[in-house]
């Protein structure tokens, strides 16, 4: 994917994917430390990760979670 498409991909679908953007080696960290903010997707589906609802008590849109 050049960059045109790429941009265009952006503007259409807000969002691109960019294969090999990002050198393996330097996603290898950050990867590897996923865990420490997502659960498991074993853990999400069994219930047993505590990580699991972390994020579900804030509200994940503008509006939701508010009155009047």
């Amino acid at each position: 994917m050049d960059l045109t498409e790429a941009a265009q991909a952006w503007r259409e679908d807000g969002f691109v994917i960019l294969p090999g953007f990002i050198p393996p080696d330097e996603l290898k960290p950050a990867a590897d430390e996923l865990n420490l903010l997502f659960p498991s997707a074993e853990g999400f589906h069994d219930e047993t990760d505590p990580q699991r609802g972390r994020s579900s008590s804030r509200p994940s849109h503008a509006g939701q979670g508010t009155t009047g």
